[in-house]
């Protein structure tokens, strides 16, 4: 078979211009034992297969139209692409769908598998033997990953002209921890590039984790604010480029930029250093 052939798509149901009294709509069950009106329980029942003369009944074309108009709809059905929702009714009487059976869910685009035969459970109640179609996918906006998570084959970073990088973009709530680990290949390296954007200004930190496997732990990043925070008493900085740093030998190291002002005259200019002065002092001088 290929896609190219006469596929014998159902535009029109057989009897659909039929005039009423040259289809019917085929019953269940025969309404009226022995008068030869057909069903779907009996198809054509055994009356029509007996000679008239014997007290046999012949077959309706009515009945054949009718059998025909809904067969013809229930293939046109099939080529529309459509699966239905789950039918408890139908499930019953054919004492339940099979496993690997297709039922749409209430969301449109959403469906479901049955992973059982002879299944009569709902979709989506509690212990039913069916699972969600794209379970095991992420869906492009509001999945949630658990455990590790491997990406392959991305390409290298780029911003040229409307392309947008390729790269995972991470949030939640404020208090969530993400893990990024890369694991090493011989032969191979990878570039990571980092962007972390704080959830305010009180908060806005990540932490870099490492035991000697994968990060983790508590190491935290050293940005300048977290620096000035928890070394003051170590080093600090100010206005014209001006700092001092304490080294655990007892070395002070203080230095910065300072402007002769011809104002001063032959008296030079005074230089306020951040801290107590060191037991040396250099000074460079520049125009």
């Amino acid at each position: 078979m290929k896609s190219t052939d006469d596929l014998g798509l159902f535009g029109t149901l057989i009897g659909a211009d039929a005039a009423s009294g040259n289809i019917s709509t085929v019953p269940d069950t025969q309404a009226t034992a022995g008068d030869g009106t057909a069903s779907i329980a009996l198809g054509f029942p055994p009356e029509t297969f007996i000679d008239r003369a014997a007290g046999g009944e012949p077959p309706r074309g009515q009945d054949m139209n009718g059998f025909l108009n809904r067969i013809s709809r229930a293939i046109q059905v099939l080529q529309a692409g459509y699966f239905g929702p789950f039918n408890a009714s139908f499930a019953s009487a054919i004492g339940g769908y099979p496993s690997g059976a297709i039922v749409s869910g209430s969301v449109v685009g959403t469906f479901w598998v049955s992973t059982a035969d002879n299944n009569t459970t709902t979709p989506g109640a509690s212990g039913a033997t069916w699972q969600n179609l794209f379970s095991g996918y992420l869906p492009l906006t509001g999945g949630n990953l658990t455990g590790d998570t491997t990406i392959k084959g991305l390409a290298s970073w780029s911003t040229t002209g409307n392309y947008t990088s390729n790269g995972l973009i991470l949030s939640g709530q404020n208090g969530n921890i993400v893990t990024l680990r890369q694991n090493e290949t011989t032969g191979k390296y990878t570039q990571l590039a980092i962007q972390v954007n704080g959830y305010n200004s009180s908060n806005g930190y990540f932490s870099l984790r490492n035991d000697g496997t994968f990060w983790s732990g508590t190491t935290q990043f050293a940005d300048r604010t977290w620096v000035t925070n928890n070394f003051s008493d170590t080093f600090s900085s100010s206005g014209n480029d001006w700092f001092w740093m304490k080294f655990p030998s007892g070395v002070l190291i203080q230095g910065g930029n300072a402007t002769y002002s011809a104002s001063d005259g032959t008296t030079g200019t005074k230089v306020t250093l951040p801290t107590t002065a060191c037991r040396q002092l250099s000074a460079e001088y520049g125009t």
